[in-house]
């Protein structure tokens, strides 16, 4: 039994290699080899979680020591630990007991130190956090791409079917199971037989077919002696052209309009010898 296009898809993707190649290798009768990135990584979405709040945390840890560090090496002082407070308190007492004048300016300069080092801790922390968004964003950014139907029609650009069913829909994770959920009525979209949720890739075809998104010759529908409407199907041709006209327009399309013309004149090319006449 052979694996399902889509499944093979994700392979792929995750592999990092050419779903064409795998598809192929996965058909073939002998054994066939594949190459994989000796560097390659997968890892599941709670693990990669993991590593990245690790890292995140180590990094501010890092950060945070090696700025106090500094401050305590240029005032000489030796204490154990990194505490903020304790360091500015060390500078104080060291500058009555050195200095013998009041420690009133060294103490506010230290202070200073410490409220900078805070803004900085700060803002590295917000550069962190920003970065995670835009990793989860890309990432749910790619989710949606590999929902795109493939058979989607060229009337518009890949980046402008994200933005619209982005903004018709939501994917989230609840009990650990993908679901859509509508935007416009902010509720999960389910079958309306089961009350299941609906997969992801079901919804967002029937969302791609509603808005007529779906490539001519892929859509479907009656057709003459029970064979493909579409040209290009294969099964069956148009013997009139007034059939062609009557399957364009069913399809929602103008036959005057640059689509429902492109339409016609492929149907006319597949079968040359059509009645043009009726």
């Amino acid at each position: 039994m052979a694996l399902k296009k889509t499944t093979i898809a994700r392979l792929a993707a995750l592999a990092k290699i050419d779903e064409k190649t795998l598809e192929t290798a996965i058909a073939a009768a002998d054994e066939q080899e594949v190459a994989i990135p000796e560097d390659l990584q997968v890892m599941t979405k709670a693990e990669g979680d993991t590593r990245d709040r690790n890292k995140y945390n180590e990094g501010k840890t890092a950060g945070s020591e090696m700025v106090l560090k500094e401050i305590k090496t240029k005032h000489k002082i030796e204490i154990d630990g990194v505490d903020p407070d304790k360091i500015v308190e060390a500078i104080g007492a060291r500058a009555v007991t050195e200095a013998k004048i009041a420690p009133d300016k060294q103490v506010e300069e230290a202070r200073k130190e410490r409220d900078q080092f805070k803004q900085k801790v700060l803002e590295a922390q917000q550069v962190a956090d920003q970065l995670k968004k835009d990793k989860e964003q890309l990432a749910l950014d790619n989710r949606y791409r590999s929902l795109l139907p493939k058979n989607r029609d060229e009337i518009l650009t890949d980046d402008e079917y994200l933005m619209s069913t982005k903004s018709r829909y939501a994917i989230e994770t609840r009990e650990n199971r993908e679901v859509v959920i509508d935007r416009t009525t902010n509720d999960i979209v389910k079958d309306a037989k089961t009350l299941e949720p609906k997969k992801p890739e079901d919804v967002f075809s029937g969302y791609f077919t509603e808005r007529k998104w779906i490539k001519a010759e892929e859509k479907g529908g009656g057709g003459r002696g029970g064979g493909s409407p579409a040209p290009g199907g294969g099964a069956g041709k148009f013997a009139k052209l007034s059939e062609v006209r009557k399957w364009v327009e069913d399809q929602g399309e103008n036959i005057n309009g640059q689509k429902g013309q492109s339409m016609m004149q492929a149907a006319i090319k597949e079968n040359p010898d059509m009645d043009l006449r009726s």
